[in-house]
């Protein structure tokens, strides 16, 4: 994912934010000591100041320190538009490609 900030947080309350991921393999690295383990991970939008939305790490996780995301929703993380065109398709409406949202498909909520 990019344009997101990740906070991690240790069991001591100590935590490390990183803006932004790397663009080659996804990956935000932060610098803590070693005795620490991680309790919670957070992310938002880059440069915002939404609330941090917290996942729990897995206690098989925290002590090695590691945490894992994978966006099952492409569109949930796009960045705002101004305008979008919108052509009717047989599934719903879709966006045009200027817009960047090419791949989703708006249908009216049932």
């Amino acid at each position: 994912m990019k344009d997101v900030e990740l906070r991690f947080e240790a069991q001591s309350g100590k935590s490390a934010t990183v803006s932004g991921t790397d663009p080659k393999n996804g990956q935000a690295i932060v610098t803590m000591p070693a005795g620490e383990v991680w309790s919670r991970t957070g992310l938002r939008r880059r440069g915002s100041q939404d609330a941090w939305q917290w996942v729990a790490v897995p206690p098989e996780r925290a002590s090695a320190r590691i945490a894992g995301f994978r966006l099952t929703n492409p569109i949930s993380a796009m960045t705002a538009f101004k305008s979008m065109e919108l052509t009717a398709g047989n599934d719903g409406l879709i966006p045009d490609e200027a817009s960047g949202l090419s791949q989703g498909v708006y249908k009216k909520a049932q």
